[in-house]
């Protein structure tokens, strides 16, 4: 549950000036798809499950997004708009530091199953107001789960979650058009020594309006591709 200092208003990751310019340059923005590159989780991670209306639940980690509840409402007031100002479609959060591989659908209350009431079904995605890509780290250790058990009971959690991966390092390449951007989750056999050999892991697109996460697959390579940086 989010009380005391992770309640004030006050405290803002960005600061308020850096605030203001974001809450603008969305509302402005004419492109077809609104990034957001930024350091730590958006979306709420949790280790015990609860709707708003009963506290939240318990966050895992105030040292993201989730220890600055108040400033986070106030960029989901921006994304879902309101009788002066429309609602922001097509926003992408960006986001590393973690060092592992996450999407999810970014909710105001994942945890509420009751749509009409700003909650989200995890079924369909409906409630969703944008999408967040995390990718893992280049060679930086994450937490243990060969099994896959952790990430399945943080699923079973945090519904709005539709993939994580620790064990796995590498890196996410999007492919950006006006109909959707897809994230594709690329994977390296070992650091432990200069490799050339990598493996696709998974793909989640967003469609254009949908605002919520879809399963996708490997995207083809195109031909007029830019090189890559040097």
């Amino acid at each position: 549950m989010q009380a005391g200092a992770y309640a004030d208003a006050s405290r803002t990751l960005l600061g308020a000036e850096q605030e203001d310019w974001l809450a603008g340059q969305l509302r402005g923005s004419t492109a077809a798809w609104k990034f957001i590159g930024q350091g730590v989780m958006f979306a709420q991670l949790k280790a015990v499950a609860a709707p708003l209306a009963a506290g939240g639940g318990v966050f895992l980690n105030p040292d993201q997004w989730d220890g600055y509840q108040p400033a986070r409402d106030r960029l989901y007031a921006v994304l879902k708009g309101d009788a002066t100002t429309p609602a922001v479609g097509n926003c992408v959060v960006l986001t590393g530091d973690i060092h592992s591989s996450w999407a999810a659908d970014l909710t105001q209350d994942p945890n509420n199953p009751v749509v009409a009431a700003g909650g989200y079904d995890p079924a369909n995605g409906a409630g969703s107001r944008a999408v967040e890509f995390i990718t893992t780290s280049i060679t930086s250790p994450a937490i243990p789960d060969p099994s896959g058990s952790t990430a399945a009971l943080l699923r079973s959690i945090n519904p709005h979650f539709k993939y994580i991966e620790f064990t796995r390092r590498g890196y996410v390449l999007l492919d950006v058009t006006r109909a959707k951007v897809t994230a594709e989750w690329w994977y390296v056999d070992t650091v432990e020594s200069p490799s050339a050999v990598e493996t696709f892991g998974t793909a989640f697109e967003v469609a254009t309006g949908a605002n919520r996460l879809a399963p996708s697959a490997m995207t083809t390579p195109r031909a007029d591709a830019s090189p890559l940086a040097g």
